[in-house]
């Protein structure tokens, strides 16, 4: 079914970038077809790349009993190129999230534009104390706050059992870089942080606490759509969960119920922190700055000059080699992509209305660039410095 629904995307991105057509879906039961909207009608609503409806862009209707039509109305001559998939993320205070069609015009638009000579860079080395299992403070003078993820800062754990040790049962940095790179998603971060007029940070070793639910059920009614517990010291706990027989359950608790074996996040950040050895380190950055290098594309007037710091802050009352690391990005006056194919969209081409993604350079033009000026101080995209170490 996954492959199917890209297949189904492709074709529909592509038709919205030419004359429109259509796709004709087999159905073995008619019933299904509200399961496979609901898979697929929120990807089609990003791919409208301007202000019109959903119904001005696409319609569906029944040819026969097993067969739907899926029409895609033509693109008209002003109309923005639309995006499958722009590998490259935004910020949000919970993490990071697909920019919208116009946000990423914005960005290009915005990278055209000479950069600024000052450099920007959030300053988070030292202003944030480390101790083994203990909730992780940020220092602001003259104030001391727990430390809040945000757009700029994140906070991700090193889940071992996830990543595969050395002989000796020790963590492996090769191994760990992999780990980060494909399981918590940084080249993600990176893209997102990059926009960030002051840039980001993701620290690794640092992990939310789980707070386990604490439920008991007791006797209670439901009388004329209002709940009542005969028990005055129990509070409502959790509302509106529907059981195997779709009907509300609810759950009650007090200081002495019995804990659930679901947990939920605290807010609270403690200190995990990692082990490694000096020359661990250097060879986990080693391993980042070629992935950087290699599969992430950068796209600007200039190339980035280091944008990406690796810190490893000391951890209090913990082994002589752990440490939290800091994957610190800078502002980047362009577009970082996650992947080094950069963005993906199609078009259909020839008599046939072949399916054929659309190049790099067309790309560019469609969305307000131009690679002839991005390409005047040689590879532009191309990250081949090391990054800092610290």
């Amino acid at each position: 079914m996954k492959k199917k629904i890209g297949q189904f995307m492709e074709a529909v991105n592509g038709m919205l970038n030419d004359k429109g057509g259509g796709v004709i879906i087999h159905v073995n039961e008619p019933e299904l077809l509200g399961q496979f909207d609901e898979k697929i009608d929120d990807r089609l609503m990003q791919l409208i790349p301007d202000d019109t409806l959903f119904h001005d862009n696409f319609e569906r209707f029944f040819h026969d009993k097993n067969h739907v039509v899926f029409r895609v109305k033509p693109r008209s001559k002003d109309r923005p190129l639309s995006t499958l998939d722009f590998n490259s993320k935004v910020s949000s205070n919970k993490g990071q999230a697909d920019p919208s069609q116009f946000q990423v015009r914005a960005v290009i638009r915005n990278a055209m534009q000479p950069p600024s000579q000052q450099r920007h860079r959030t300053n988070t080395q030292h202003s944030i104390a480390f101790t083994k299992d203990q909730q992780v403070m940020v220092r602001q003078s003259p104030f001391t706050e727990p430390f809040q993820e945000s757009m700029s800062m994140q906070a991700k754990r090193v889940c071992l059992d996830n990543i595969r040790l050395s002989a000796s049962g020790k963590l492996d940095a090769k191994n760990l870089a992999n780990y980060c790179w494909n399981d918590v998603r940084l080249p993600q971060y990176i893209s997102a942080f990059a926009k960030i007029r002051n840039g980001g940070s993701i620290f690794l070793g640092v992990m939310e606490e789980d707070k386990p639910k604490l439920w008991t059920q007791v006797q209670s009614a439901e009388v004329d759509g209002l709940f009542t517990v005969h028990d005055s010291d129990f509070k409502v706990w959790k509302e509106n969960e529907e059981n195997e027989d779709s009907k509300m359950v609810y759950h009650v608790a007090k200081e002495d119920a019995v804990p659930d074996k679901k947990t939920k996040p605290s807010g609270k950040f403690m200190c995990q922190g990692v082990c490694l050895t000096k020359d661990e380190q250097k060879l986990f950055c080693k391993n980042i700055q070629e992935k950087i290098r290699t599969d992430m594309l950068w796209l600007g007037l200039s190339k980035p000059i280091n944008p990406v710091t690796i810190h490893f802050h000391d951890v209090t009352n913990g082994p002589a080699d752990m440490c939290v690391i800091e994957i610190q990005v800078d502002f980047f006056h362009g577009v970082a992509f996650h992947h080094d194919k950069g963005p993906v969209s199609y078009k259909c081409f020839g008599p046939t209305g072949q399916i054929e993604q659309i190049q790099l350079e067309v790309w560019v033009h469609e969305n307000g660039g131009t690679m002839k000026d991005w390409a005047e101080e040689g590879e532009p995209y191309l990250n081949t410095q090391t990054p800092e170490f610290s």
